[in-house]
């Protein structure tokens, strides 16, 4: 949908609005896009939607330090990166990657967040480790940079995702939404922080 300005309406649930490739690219077909083509649609998600007026824009970009993330970052002012990993090495390698890449383009780092980080047995309450555990934290500290948190595995979250309906709208004392309530004050906190440093508009990256 558009306003009569021909401004794209974003979707709105649980009080977010979005909007989506996939939305725009509905069914299997994929989207091969490069360079100068995501440039274009970047840029028309940032300027030609009517966000109206925002908390927080969050952009959900792919691993890597890829095209999409260099287009984003010469297109808007960005207050700062949110690097989500899982504990397996073969991951670290793309976040490493990544952090050297904002700060070689000035962009503030809040911190690292370690996904899919440990696994509780629903019958026994034992922890398991499927990933691994930590080398997420160990790779900040190597880095210097503040760990934001870990999300565990939980078949919730999954079924959450699929369904529409997250656990995080279940509220805070929901066993599988305390972690991602967690990150997102720890990821507040420090645009709070960023912003009181530099002066710098409120924008955020994942």
């Amino acid at each position: 949908m558009a306003t009569p300005q021909q401004r794209i309406i974003p979707v709105m649930a649980q009080g977010i609005k979005m909007i989506s490739m996939g939305l725009l690219n509905p069914g299997d077909k994929p989207v091969i896009w490069r360079g100068p083509m995501l440039h274009s649609v970047i840029t028309q998600f940032l300027r030609s939607v009517e966000w109206g007026q925002l908390d927080y824009l969050i952009i959900d970009l792919p691993p890597g330090t890829g095209d999409v993330q260099l287009t984003l970052i010469q297109t808007v002012a960005v207050s700062g990166a949110v690097v989500v990993t899982t504990p397996s090495t073969v991951a670290l390698a793309d976040v490493r990657k990544a952090i050297e890449m904002f700060r070689q383009v000035n962009v503030e780092v809040l911190g690292v967040v370690e996904n899919m980080s440990t696994f509780r047995c629903p019958h026994c309450g034992q922890a398991v480790d499927i990933f691994g555990h930590g080398e997420g934290s160990k790779t900040a500290l190597a880095y210097s940079v503040p760990v934001l948190g870990e999300i565990e595995i939980d078949p919730r979250i999954r079924l959450g995702g699929d369904t529409g309906q997250p656990v995080a709208a279940l509220g805070e004392s929901a066993p599988a939404a305390q972690s991602l309530y967690k990150i997102a004050r720890a990821v507040v906190a420090r645009l709070e922080e960023v912003r009181a440093t530099s002066g710098g508009p409120a924008v955020q990256i994942d």
